[in-house]
């Protein structure tokens, strides 16, 4: 086996616990998040005849991830409290596909907290057209509740909802493709009336 599908292969064994997991309460976390992008296109008439839309696959939409990147991190001190003051450092960023392409794996390093690792999982629900985006890292040792959502073309929404100070805030991720892929997260805690970014990441690849 090449020795860099023997390291995704790696990572996603040692996550398959924590994905069983995590499966178990999937359904009630997609009927929290918005998913106002997910409704299939409508039949529509071309040429005096019927002919249904193909709506978008999407399973390959995070390809863009695979390989190594550097990543230049903005994150604000403190959440949904008004604050303004951001603090900058430097991560690295290695993607690799799994699941025979309907997922992806990547491994995120940054000396900002001393030894932080964390990893994204991200799979693809060929059904419902929508991919649903796992977080862990090893200062938790938890899986998240994730997101959820897709692309419309560069541009990818994905919500959910999480715990801050005890209260629940809905999340957003918003992914932006390109040469330099642009990653943001928000929360809302007034129900998504307002939100407020709290950190942002701008990717270059690594030769």
């Amino acid at each position: 086996m090449h020795l860099r599908s023997r390291f995704w292969l790696t990572r996603m064994l040692a996550l398959l616990p924590i994905l069983a997991v995590a499966s178990t309460g999937r359904a009630a976390t997609e009927e929290k998040a918005t998913m106002s992008d997910q409704t299939p296109t409508s039949a529509t008439t071309t040429t005096g005849a019927a002919a249904a839309t193909t709506p978008h696959d999407g399973a390959r939409d995070f390809d863009f991830i695979f390989g190594r990147w550097k990543v230049h991190n903005r994150r604000l001190v403190d959440r949904l409290v008004g604050s303004h003051e951001w603090k900058e450092f430097e991560a690295t960023v290695e993607g690799g596909p799994c699941l025979d392409g309907r997922g992806n794996v990547d491994e995120y390093r940054t000396d900002f907290w001393p030894g932080f690792v964390g990893m994204t999982v991200r799979v693809f629900d060929p059904k419902a057209h929508q991919w649903a985006i796992y977080w862990a890292d090893n200062r938790s040792g938890v899986l998240d509740s994730g997101v959820f959502g897709s692309f419309d073309g560069d541009v990818g929404t994905f919500g959910g909802k999480d715990v801050l100070r005890g209260r629940t805030v809905l999340t957003r991720y918003t992914w932006r493709r390109g040469a330099a892929p642009h990653w943001e997260q928000a929360f809302s805690g007034d129900g998504g009336v307002t939100w407020e970014t709290n950190w942002t990441m701008d990717m270059t690849r690594i030769p």
